[in-house]
């Protein structure tokens, strides 16, 4: 860490004949202009495409002392140091007493330079195409290449992974799957191979993995609607039960196809997730910002989706209580109000008995005053998807 400071001191010596001493007061200021900084105030991440671009500025024989001081401009004090540590003491780039700028942290390390002056290298590295990108070369760690692209899909990888991932599926040794969790989010293909037991092995294993990821196509999910009589008479139920026009909720069956695995992949599982929306309700997900929708995560089991099975129940009783609805007032009516349990049993499906075959999903439509809910449960054995559609609430 470095800590600038411009001193400007003034000294007066009065002689004091009697004592025949010296005596020395000195007054120290600091320019307002040059406060103490902080390197680690400047987003600059070891090993990224920004940190390297900038250290190739610097390094490179056409960053001269004039380009420094003119050109980004910099402190003269700052450009003269920089100059100097990286061209060594014969003051000629190029020869072998040079000592290249290898980090961000050597480089603030230099006297006159700090936070600003950094972050105006950085900004004219950036303008002058210094940085590299996309397909430009990033650097080699253990002697694998990485280009930005590839850089940025490796970490991707790195940090949705978990250790299940990194130990059984890619086949990393335990020891490097374990350093990896434990860093996780992973910044840098720098800190990466800096990691305990991540050497060139399993760089190669992660920068192909995350090769064939980005090559795959996107997943398209498709959800159709899917006959299953149960839905559909509870359906009917919660309608006629209902005071007002819009029942209390829906039950609608799905059948729904996706890509293999689409559950651990995050893109997948959101597309999935955008899919379910817009099959869901009125007003679809592109329509919408982030403070009018929710989705929760997949998580295993059904048992948000079986609450809900019992709140619609709930509110079927709570009609006949409050004297909104009289079961007996239909034949349909007292027929379906009779067999509600065998129904809400039919719609539980297996998850009693095997929860960890079920995935399910809350979703949460938030409209100014209005607000609507759904639970979707999706059984991973065949692609059969329930789904309790509460409406609007105003």
């Amino acid at each position: 860490m470095n800590t600038l400071f411009q001193r400007n001191t003034l000294c007066n010596t009065t002689m004091v004949a009697l004592a025949l001493s010296l005596a020395v007061g000195c007054v120290e200021t600091i320019e307002p202009e040059l406060q103490p900084v902080d390197i680690m105030t400047y987003p600059v991440i070891e090993g990224s495409a920004e940190a390297i671009g900038l250290l190739d500025l610097v390094n490179d024989e056409s960053t001269t002392f004039d380009v420094l001081d003119d050109d980004v401009p910099l402190d003269r004090r700052a450009a003269g140091n920089i100059v100097a540590h990286r061209d060594g003491g014969d003051r000629l780039w190029g020869t072998s007493d040079d000592d290249l700028f290898e980090s961000v942290e050597e480089l603030d390390s230099v006297r006159w330079v700090g936070t600003r002056t950094i972050q105006r290298i950085g900004e004219y590295a950036a303008n002058a195409g210094w940085i590299p990108e996309g397909d430009d070369l990033l650097g080699t760690w253990d002697r694998v290449q990485f280009t930005v692209n590839e850089a940025t899909n490796t970490l991707e990888l790195v940090n949705s992974s978990d250790y299940g991932d990194l130990d059984i599926e890619l086949g990393l040794n335990r020891r490097a799957a374990t350093s990896i969790v434990n860093a996780q989010p992973v910044v840098s293909i720098a800190q990466l191979a800096g990691l305990y037991y991540v050497g060139r092995s399993a760089l190669e294993t992660l920068k192909h993995q995350a090769q064939l990821d980005a090559e795959r196509e996107p997943c398209a999910p498709a959800i159709a609607s899917a006959g299953f009589e149960a839905a559909n008479a509870l359906s009917t139920l919660l309608s006629l039960s209902s005071a007002d026009e819009t029942p209390w909720a829906e039950v609608a069956a799905f059948s729904t196809s996706s890509c293999e695995g689409w559950s651990n992949n995050e893109g997948d599982a959101e597309a999935f997730t955008q899919a379910l929306w817009d099959t869901t309700f009125q007003v679809g997900w592109s329509d919408l910002n982030s403070d009018s929708r929710a989705a929760g995560g997949f998580v295993p089991g059904g048992f948000q989706f079986l609450d809900m099975l019992e709140d619609a129940l709930l509110a079927i009783d709570e009609s006949i209580e409050d004297g909104s609805w009289d079961s007996g007032s239909s034949d349909e009516g007292e027929l379906l109000y009779a067999s509600r349990y065998e129904l809400a049993e039919e719609l539980s499906l297996d998850i009693a008995e095997h929860p960890e075959a079920f995935l399910e999903q809350h979703l949460y439509l938030d409209m100014a005053e209005c607000s609507e809910t759904a639970v979707a449960l999706y059984d991973t054995r065949t692609g059969f998807m329930l789904l309790i559609h509460e409406f609007s609430r105003c």
